[in-house]
Formats: C-alpha cells, structure tokens, sequence
C-alpha cells in the first residue's frame, strides 16, 4: 500500500515544480493578455423611466455607482447624461481652511423647501453633490448665483459645465 501512495506522490511532487526558464518566454504579448477596461466594470446606465419616478435610486444607480464615467471630466458629460432637470443648486467650500475657494457644487432635483424639509426629517433628499477637481474662487461662483437667484439656467450651466469633476455623492443619514 505503501508504493501505490509512493507511485502517486512522487510524480505530483515533480509535476509542480518550476520548469527551467527558456529564453523568449514568458508573459504573453500585451495583445493576447487579459484586458480589463472600466466599462466592463460598470453597471449599465439605466433610464429614469425604469426607477419608477424614484429620483435618488437613479442618482445612484447612474451616477455615483457610475462615478468612474464622470471623474477627471467636465461636468457637462454628466449634465447631458440626466434624464431629469436640475431645479436648483448650492455652492460648498467643503475645505474650512479654504472658505474663499469652490470646491463642491450641489445640484438639486426638487425645490429647496422639499430639500430642506428632507433635511429636518433626516432624510435623504434628491441632490447630488459634486466635488470640484480644481477650485474656482467663491465669488466668481457667488456673482452667478446671485444672478441666477440659486437656479439652474442657462447661467449657471455655462459657467459650471467645463468645470471638472472628482468625486459625486448623494448626502446620507
């Protein structure tokens, strides 16, 4: 019995061991090795239609699970993905050590009143927030909110829209 069990392991000792190294081989080439690209990675964007009017699930779902579309991008690519308007929006220095500096833009899908009642509620309302790659001085953001009295049009779009982005997320409780 016991040179049955010595027949099996002392192949399977050698049968795992390294080969010798022949010169030219190795990796494959880049051409044959598997490539994994953000797309595949990433959920598909769905229709808001498909949420069933739930507005946060598709923010969500399309764009802070989907943040990798939008990162290192304008801000446009993402304002012409939505499905649904902006209605207003509010400025963030979220640095305290930087007050005078941009640095987020929060955009608002339903009207301040129904954000803020979400807010005493602890709930999460229907807003996302948008962390600035570079800042911009809050003044040149403040003169267009100003202007715009704090609602999206075409003011604030264009003055936002090339900006890039580097992070989104939507406010939990």
């Amino acid at each position: 019995m016991s040179r049955i069990i010595f027949l099996f392991v002392i192949p399977l000792i050698f049968g795992c061991a390294d080969s010798p190294k022949v010169e030219g081989q190795g990796k494959a080439p880049l051409s044959r090795q598997l490539k994994i690209r953000i797309s595949d990675t990433l959920k598909k964007y769905k229709n808001f239609s498909s949420f069933r009017s739930d507005t946060l699930a598709y923010l969500s779902e399309n764009f802070v699970s989907r943040k990798a579309v939008y990162l290192n991008r304008q801000l446009a690519v993402l304002l012409n993905d939505l499905e649904i308007p902006v209605i207003t929006y509010t400025l963030a220095p979220i640095d305290t050590k930087n007050i005078n500096e941009l640095q987020s833009l929060g955009l608002k899908f339903e009207p301040d009143v129904t954000v803020l009642r979400k807010y005493d509620e602890k709930a999460v309302p229907n807003k996302l927030l948008v962390k600035l790659k570079e800042p911009v001085a809050y003044e040149l953001g403040q003169k267009i909110m100003d202007k715009s009295r704090g609602v999206w049009n075409s003011d604030a779009e264009d003055f936002f829209k090339t900006l890039k982005v580097a992070e989104i997320m939507v406010t939990e409780y």
